[in-house]
């Protein structure tokens, strides 16, 4: 009776994969359970006799090999088309993950990413993809920008660090970040941001939007980052801070994380200063210095 509590094997998965809504990680293995139990029923077809009574058991053997075979062969087509990502896994596919623009005017500046959603699939119209920022350098920049995924279009400061986007199969999805004024600081800034999908939830991808503004054609008002000595760094509980080029006497310290998020702000009376950091978690963060004449200089140090 094997061969029967197969055919019941194939007919219960069948029915949960298309009566319930399954997850696109577990499609591909619906399908090979359904595939296997079809492949036992075909080598049990000699057990046919001995249901007397069944129905089926009127069908002669070839013409119930012949049935199977083809229920296979449907089985294998459907598999692939609700799944064309069956090797791969992602359903999407991101052409260029890393975009450089150079800018030598003041003009705005805009750089795209794209994601293209290749799934084909019936059953599953729209791919859910995640977005979370790594690391984003524009923050400290002192320019005035925006970044928008999908759907929606967020302006500096008030980014948010990741969000779950809807893309629908066979459409693609943009990344853009828009400089729209430099306001005479010349910098080059990186964004990082992680993308996943619900199939790749442990290989996200990486991708990188820099502007590299070093050589606007504007009135500079960068400092070196070697006019900053920082020590000890990294640093525990206290940074030490001494300016050493003539003229640049810092007023002000800000302290940035690697997301751009301002997490202290201090007041300094001279080109030195001991900055408290034991109250800020372990990690990268981004130091900017600026004097009475706005003249700035950056530099990171590392939190242990």
């Amino acid at each position: 009776m094997r061969w029967w509590v197969n055919y019941l094997c194939v007919s219960g998965s069948w029915f949960i994969y298309l009566a319930f809504p399954i997850r696109p990680m577990f499609q591909q293995s619906f399908s090979a359970i359904m595939q296997i139990c079809l492949i036992l029923a075909l080598n049990d077809l000699n057990k046919i006799a001995e249901f007397k009574n069944s129905y089926l058991c009127s069908l002669k053997p070839l013409v119930m090999k012949n049935i199977l075979q083809f229920l296979v062969a449907a089985l294998i087509v459907f598999s692939f088309s609700v799944n064309p990502s069956f090797g791969s896994g992602k359903g999407y596919n991101i052409p260029v993950h890393s975009i450089t623009i150079t800018k030598v005017d003041s003009s705005q500046a805009v750089a795209t990413i794209q994601l293209i959603n290749y799934d084909t699939s019936s059953g599953f119209k729209v791919d859910t993809i995640n977005w979370a920022f790594i690391h984003d350098g524009f923050a400290f920049t002192g320019w005035n920008y925006n970044f928008c995924d999908f759907s929606t279009c967020y302006y500096a400061p008030n980014i948010p660090s990741g969000k779950t986007d809807y893309l629908p199969n066979k459409t693609n999805g943009v990344f853009k970040l828009t400089v729209d004024t430099f306001n005479k600081h010349a910098y080059s800034a990186t964004m990082t941001i992680k993308v996943w999908g619900n199939r790749n939830v442990n290989n996200p991808d990486t991708i990188t939007i820099t502007i590299d503004a070093t050589r606007l054609g504007i009135n500079n008002q960068i400092v070196s980052p070697s006019a900053l000595n920082l020590y000890p760094n990294p640093a525990t509980n206290y940074l030490n801070i001494e300016a050493s080029q003539i003229g640049f006497e810092p007023v002000r310290a800000l302290i940035y994380n690697s997301l751009g998020k301002l997490v202290s702000e201090q007041a300094i009376s001279s080109g030195t200063a001991k900055l408290p950091v034991y109250d800020l978690p372990k990690g990268v963060y981004i130091l900017k210095m600026s004097n009475s004449n706005n003249r700035e200089a950056v530099k990171q140090f590392v939190k242990e």
